[in-house]
Formats: C-alpha cells, sequence, structure tokens
C-alpha cells in the first residue's frame, strides 16, 4: 500500500512539473511548461520548467527547449480532445518515472520517440502497434514507406486514424521553421484543438469549377486540420478564397496549422492550386515525416 501511495504522490509531483497546462496572463490563455520556484520563505513564482535559471526569462518567448518540449506536448494533447484514454500521457508519465535524473534533451527525445511509436508505428501502419505495446513495453516503429500503397492509404481522407498525423507533422513544420527562418508565423505558432479535416480543392467547387477525380481530391496534398466553424464556412470556395480568408490573420502573425500555411504559400507561388501543386506539396511533406520516421526505426 504504501509503494502504491508513494507511486500517486510522485505521479502528481511529475504531473505538476512536466506536464503542459493552460495558463492566463497578459489578457491571453496559452500553454505553459512551468514549475514552482521558492526563492525564500516569503518569495515564490511559476518559472519555465526547464529554465537555466532561475532568473533567465528567455525561454518565455518562441525559442529554447522549454519551448519545444511544450509543442510537442501540445501537439499530442490536442490530437486527443477527449478526456478519456490520454495515451500520450500515460506513455510521458510512464518515461519521466522511471527517469533517474530528468533533464530537457532526454525528455524531449522520450517525447519525440513515443510520437513517432504513435505515427509511424500505429497509424501510418496497415497493422499498427497496440498502445499498451508502445508505452510498456518499447514496440517500435518502421521508417515511412511511400513506395507501399498500403501505407499511403493511410494518408488519404477518411482513412487518417488520429489528427497527430497532421498535428506531429506541424510540429516538425515548427522546428524546421524556427531553426532557420525568422518567419514570425511560425514562430509563434501554437497547437489549439483543431478538429476538421479541410479539403484546400473543395469537394463541391461553387461556380462552375470543375471537380477533381476523388483520387486527387482525397490525397494528403490536399488535406489540412482547421478549425469546424471555418470547416463548415470555408468548405466550398476555391482556395484563393480561402487564402484570402487567412490573409488577415496571417498578418497578424496567426495561422490554424503550419501544413495550411505551407499550402497558401505554395499556392501563392504558382499563382494556381490544381492537381499539379497537391503532389508537389505532397511531396514535400512526405519527406519531411520520411526523413524523420528515420531516426530510431526498427526498419
Amino acid at each position: 500500500m504504501k509503494s502504491f501511495v508513494f507511486a500517486l504522490l510522485k505521479s502528481k509531483y511529475l504531473f505538476d512539473q512536466y506536464i503542459i497546462k493552460r495558463e492566463f496572463a497578459q489578457g491571453e490563455d496559452k500553454w505553459s511548461l512551468k514549475r514552482l520556484h521558492f526563492y525564500n520563505d516569503k518569495s515564490q513564482s511559476y518559472i519555465n520548467t526547464f529554465d537555466s535559471s532561475a532568473t533567465n526569462d528567455s525561454e518565455d518567448g518562441f525559442d529554447g527547449i522549454n519551448r519545444r518540449i511544450l509543442m510537442l506536448l501540445s501537439a499530442l494533447h490536442v490530437s486527443t480532445p477527449t478526456l478519456v484514454y490520454k495515451h500520450w500521457l500515460n506513455g510521458a508519465l510512464y518515461q519521466l518515472y522511471y527517469m533517474d535524473e530528468i533533464k530537457p534533451v532526454a525528455y524531449l527525445e522520450k517525447l519525440e520517440h513515443l510520437a513517432r511509436q504513435f505515427v509511424f508505428g500505429r497509424f501510418l501502419q496497415p497493422e499498427g502497434a497496440e498502445y499498451f505495446a508502445m508505452i510498456y513495453q518499447g514496440a517500435g516503429y518502421r521508417a515511412l514507406d511511400s513506395d507501399d500503397e498500403s501505407v499511403m492509404d493511410l494518408l488519404r481522407h477518411g482513412a487518417i486514424e488520429n489528427n497527430l498525423v497532421f498535428n506531429y507533422l506541424d510540429y516538425l513544420l515548427w522546428c524546421n521553421g524556427v531553426e532557420s527562418s525568422t518567419d514570425a508565423v511560425i514562430n509563434q505558432f501554437e497547437f489549439t484543438f483543431r478538429s476538421s479535416v479541410e479539403h484546400f480543392y473543395p469537394r463541391h467547387p461553387l461556380d462552375g469549377h470543375k471537380k477533381l477525380d476523388k483520387s486527387e481530391l482525397h490525397r494528403f496534398g490536399n488535406l489540412c486540420l482547421i478549425s469546424h466553424s471555418k470547416n463548415s464556412k470555408l468548405s466550398n470556395v476555391q482556395p484563393s478564397a480561402k487564402r484570402d480568408h487567412f490573409k488577415a490573420a496571417i498578418n497578424d502573425k496567426n495561422i490554424d496549422t503550419l501544413k495550411l500555411y505551407k499550402m497558401i504559400q505554395h499556392l501563392n507561388d504558382s499563382g494556381e492550386w490544381g492537381v499539379k501543386e497537391i503532389l508537389e506539396h505532397e511531396q514535400k511533406m512526405i519527406d519531411i515525416l520520411k526523413k524523420d520516421s528515420k531516426a530510431g526505426s526498427n526498419g
């Protein structure tokens, strides 16, 4: 009984210290990854969990490993909006519980491995691993095989098992962006609960525009996540109209998802959005997923 109670207390402590929360500050409601710091008996405050020092505020912005861990945790969380079956939370706490010393780089590596297990070991495998095997038995994953039609079929509309496929790709796009660009839209991106899968080129186009064949229409290159309300409003309009709708948000350094942002940029560069652009964008996104899937894969 003592060991069980101790395990509960330890898990609660780990949850409080190393799992994201919502924080309302400066008029905004955002994700935070913070711990309580005692300066002395009369002075305490919350600081970033992985600040290098108690007085270092540099990671309150949009970089640093504290931010990167926060981004991945929030990507995992918003992919499963239900209040039950938080498999990512089980996995994160399980890893934390058995770490001799919790260091940010090691914690991030374990979280990325967990995300890859889910995406490449379950969601993008015809016979995906069970959560128990992935979390508690260390079941591995194979590198993404874009030549396998049965795998690529799992990236088509109606076959994507979990929105983590989109959100983990957005995490990778964010990581690549903050490392190589000064684009504020990417740097300030935050994961939110976007649950509707949008066809950038519409399924039922208005004003006599041509319909795309389903083989191209439902490809991963034509899909992105947006909010349900925007999906209802924008579902049948042309990609150029969708771009114009998001123009004000982009000017305000805001966007629903980074995959959508990349699609809009591709549209701006090419001047149109058709089968050719869908295939080009899809290949770029698949290449990013493939490169990441090779990290620690067992095949």
